[in-house]
Parts: C-alpha cells; structure tokens; sequence
C-alpha cells in the first residue's frame, strides 16, 4: 500500500488499482484500456465478459496467455487507492449510486441450473465510469506470489483448478504464500534461505518450508528487517517466528528441522545468535479418515495437514530488559 500510494502521488492518479498477473480465463476481473472512437477508458473488466468482449473485438481467441503464460490483462484485486477530492466530487454528483448488474454463477455446461443464488451486484472497482476527461486512472501491478494469495476454494476445487492449469486459491496454498511472502523479506535483509522444493497434497500444491512469520511488532517494511538481521541462515524444512520490535538476529543458523520462536513485549531488547539444532515442526498430513470426521477441527480439514510440534525452541520475555540467547 506504501508502494501504491507513492505511484499514486508521483503519476498524478485519481484513482490507482492494484493488480496481479493472473492466468488466462482465470476468475479475476482484468484491467483493461477500452477505446471507442476518441474516448478511453482505463476499467475492470469482469471475468465472465473478458473472453467475449475480446473474441468480438480485437482477438478471435480471446483471452490468450503471453511469453510468461499470464494474460495481457493483469488481475483486479479490488485494492484501490482513490484520490479523496475526485472521491468527494463524484459522491456529491451521484449519490454514490453506480449501475448493477448480474453475473450467473452455473452448476454446469448446460446453463440451466445456477450453482449458487443470483443477485444484483454493483462494483467499487466501476468508479472510474463516473471521472471526468482531465482525472486519471492508472494501475500498480505486484508480484502476485507475496502480494494477493486468495483462499476460498475447498481443497477437490483448489485441486481441480490446480490440474486445469489454474490457480488453486486454497487454504494450503494462501499458507504456503504467506511464508514465502516472508522468506522473501527475509532474503531482501540478507539471509540465506534453502527452499524446500514443491509438493503436493492432496493434489494442492505448497512450499512447505522453511516457514517464516515475521509478525508486524518485528517488521512492517524491508528496512526494518535489514536493521534487525545481521546474518541469517534456514534450512528448506527450518521454521521461524519473530514477534516483537527489538529482536537482532546475529549469525543465526536453523539446521535441518529445527524451529525458533521469539516473543519479547514491549521493552525487551533480545539478541539472538548462534546454530540451532532441534526436531522443530514436522507437516502431518491428514488421513482419509480424519479429514471425514468432524472431530477434527475445520481449520486443518481445508488445508489437509497440521504441524505438530517436535521440539521447537521457544523463548517468551514477558518483562522489559536486555536480553541475549546464544546456543
């Protein structure tokens, strides 16, 4: 959002989308420059009407993935960053009142039984219909792996989609993600990272490490981490977790398995240095039977598997003070 806001303000946009690279045909609605005759226009397109409009317009094939196997049209995550003036503006002048529409949702090829309910809908991301020739629209694209990770397929769709070339927006997938969001970080800080290479469960592709949580009490931006890391190496199978503002990592090494957890409260000042050697977290994947029993909580049955916890090294500072942990 930082990133967005400063493109925002050096471009001269009243109105700036976040966008992804997504896949062709993918259930994302994609940004696009419509022209007619002298007028353009800088949209959402909704998935469900990008192929068509293409396939009437300038490509027979409709909506085709490039050199990198994305389509042309980046993905909108309904992210949006709006200039309060134009906003203010265009309120006053509509009542905040934009067109519906309706976007079916079939069980199947025939289009004769709907898959779920049916409803008007209206779209945040259609504002810029409502500009004026002399506001300008524009869009930010980010790496879609550490940017936009959606979870909202159970885990026969995520793989489903996974073996038809999509994206399988699941809970595994949205985790794994999210440790990779924070190697990534941690790799901008200088640290080594061996990553474990993909497997799949459940037909689901993940990473499954080395897992990192950075929490926001550790790190909210790259120079945060670069401050707090003076040498850093994981293991493709380490985990770590750091939650706490003063917390140095100093020649840290996580071998094997082996997981490290830092708590500090506010006030506490931990050092951490040092090889650590422990059986950490192992990834238990869920039986047949437990993923079909209700005894098993949900959580863990939308993403196949749970970690149980082998021998983490954990240190809780609960009080203010200098502290160190060497090993």
């Amino acid at each position: 959002m930082p990133a967005a806001l400063g493109v925002s303000v050096a471009r001269g946009y009243d109105f700036n989308s976040i966008a992804v690279n997504r896949m062709p045909g993918e259930a994302v609605g994609a940004l696009t420059k419509l022209v007619r005759a002298d007028k353009e226009l800088t949209l959402n397109v909704e998935y469900n009407q990008l192929d068509p409009l293409l396939r009437a317009t300038v490509n027979p094939e409709g909506d085709v993935p490039n050199e990198q196997g994305f389509s042309i049209f980046p993905g909108n995550i309904n992210v949006l960053v709006v200039r309060m003036k134009s906003y203010v503006r265009i309120l006053k002048e509509s009542q905040g009142i934009i067109a519906e529409f309706v976007n079916p949702k079939y069980a199947d090829e025939s289009r004769t039984t709907f898959k779920k309910p049916t409803r008007i809908e209206t779209l945040m991301q259609d504002l810029p219909k409502l500009f004026g020739p002399d506001e300008k629209v524009g869009v930010s694209i980010f790496d879609r792996r550490w940017s936009f990770s959606a979870n909202k397929n159970k885990i026969a769709d995520a793989a489903a989609k996974q073996a038809s070339g999509g994206s399988p927006e699941s809970a595994a997938t949205a985790e794994s993600d999210f440790y990779h969001a924070n190697r990534t970080r941690l790799i901008a800080a200088g640290a080594t990272i061996n990553e474990a290479p993909e497997e799949l469960i459940l037909g689901v592709p993940i990473v499954p490490g080395p897992k990192v949580l950075l929490r926001p009490s550790f790190a909210m931006t790259l120079a945060d981490a670069r401050g707090k890391i003076s040498g850093c190496t994981l293991s493709d199978e380490a985990t770590l977790v750091l939650n706490g503002k003063d917390i140095q990592l100093e020649n840290v090494e996580l071998a094997g398995r082996s997981a490290l957890i830092v708590n500090a409260c506010e006030g506490a000042t931990v050092v951490v240095k040092g090889r650590f050697s422990n059986d950490g977290f192992e990834l238990v994947k869920l039986t047949e039977a437990e993923l079909a029993s209700d005894r098993v909580p949900e959580y863990l049955r939308i993403r196949g598997y749970r970690f149980e916890n082998r021998g983490a090294a954990t240190y809780e500072f609960n009080e203010p003070g200098a502290y160190v942990v060497e090993v």
